[in-house]
């Protein structure tokens, strides 16, 4: 009677094993998913992840949510990095990333980033229910869970890139002048917004077609000049200490002198064999570092393992996270390949390269967020395309 019991037991948890695989390996129907269904399971499912992250983060004292160094330094200008960012900062009267204005608008924003990414995607192909198991583990990042709650400038980062996205994938559905506008207001936030802009622009269907009319010629220089008037705005700021003004970008390009990124420094540790492999050596090390390395690690280089309590674990998630990051980055570039838009990812990608030429920490990884949820999710699926326009009816109907 024992075995018998054992055997029909393991009968049991192998149907109901069986059972779980066909309901996730199933379709879902669109007709049935409403965006705002979708909004309450991200919301849900989001913000509780990313708290339980948050707080064993602070709880292990390996950073902390109202941290940021930058802050301090910025606050009271009236131009300079980010200009309206601060100037917003000021008009809250927000003294660092705690206040409560900040983290309910980061995490609404975070949760409509999250929920736009997806609904971009299940109205593009057909998925299955994987998607649901997928968007769970994606949550489990503990970097990007820590930012489900921080608005700092990377935050509006995120924002343009979702907006240049949408504008790619629903070329006939999305106003092209509209998009540029908030994505160059957005780079008053996040200077470095710039690059969506330039690449949404080059990806216009009226310029690619040679279709040069007056309201894209037009259109097209008003926002470039306006882009002009927000590099410089970011790019000059005054320096309260000595009553100067200072060139922005000079601080950014002289920054891996200042922490140690230079050439010799990486040659006095790993040696010389040669010009070409020692460069590559010390961008192979950036490149890692800005796909899962802490900004403290670019500061500080390898002392801050030597410094770490839990050196072991800060190794695997440098690398675990570097590894992640990138197949998301891979796969999404597949996904702008099957989507016809490859040209201007690869061109918003020349602002990973700036970072790993200057400043290279996952920080910056932020501001591509819905590029990686979008091309992690999409390894789950069959990726079979559908009409947009057909779903969408259906969607409604």
């Amino acid at each position: 009677m024992i075995i018998i019991s054992k055997i029909g037991t393991k009968f049991s948890v192998k149907r109901k094993f069986n059972y779980t695989l066909r309901y996730f390996s199933s379709d879902i129907d669109l007709s049935k998913v409403s965006l705002v269904t979708v909004l309450l399971w991200v919301t849900l499912v989001k913000i509780s992840i990313s708290a339980f992250w948050v707080l064993i983060i602070e709880f292990m004292e390996l950073a902390s949510l109202s941290t940021y160094p930058d802050l301090d330094y910025y606050l009271g200008i009236k131009t300079g990095p980010n200009f309206l960012y601060f100037n917003f900062l000021n008009f809250i009267q927000a003294e660092d990333l705690s206040n409560p204005i900040l983290i309910l608008l980061a995490c609404v924003g975070s949760v409509l980033v999250d929920t736009v990414c997806i609904y971009l995607y299940v109205t593009t192909y057909h998925i299955k229910r994987y998607i649901i198991i997928m968007y769970l583990l994606f949550c489990l990042h503990p970097y990007f869970s820590f930012y489900t709650f921080r608005l700092d400038t990377m935050f509006f980062g995120k924002i343009a890139c979702v907006l240049f996205i949408a504008k790619l994938l629903w070329k006939e559905k999305i106003n092209s002048e509209l998009s540029n506008f908030l994505i160059l207001f957005l780079s008053m936030f996040r200077l470095s917004n710039l690059v969506f802009l330039f690449a949404s622009i080059f990806s216009d269907r009226r310029l690619t077609k040679s279709e040069f009319n007056k309201t894209f010629v037009f259109s097209s220089l008003i926002f470039l000049i306006l882009a002009y008037a927000s590099f410089t705005l970011n790019n000059t700021q005054f320096d309260t200490s000595n009553m100067e003004s200072v060139n922005y970008t000079d601080i950014v390009l002289s920054t891996p002198t200042i922490y140690g990124w230079a050439l010799e420094d990486t040659q006095k540790i790993f040696g010389t064999y040669g010009l070409a492999f020692d460069n590559l050596i010390l961008y192979t090390i950036k490149t890692v570092i800005l796909f899962g390395g802490r900004e403290a690690i670019y500061t500080t280089k390898f002392e801050y393992f030597d410094n770490s309590n839990f050196i072991y674990l800060e190794y695997f998630a440098v690398f675990g996270l570097a590894l992640f990051n990138l197949v998301c980055l891979i796969s999404f570039v597949l996904f702008a390949k099957r989507n016809k838009f490859l040209i201007p990812i690869l061109l918003s990608f020349s602002l990973l390269v700036l970072h790993i030429l200057t400043v290279s920490h996952m920080r910056y990884l932020i501001a591509f967020y819905p590029m990686l949820l979008i091309g992690w999710i999409s390894l789950g699926q069959n990726n079979k395309k559908i009409s947009v326009i057909d779903n969408i009816a259906k969607t409604q109907s």
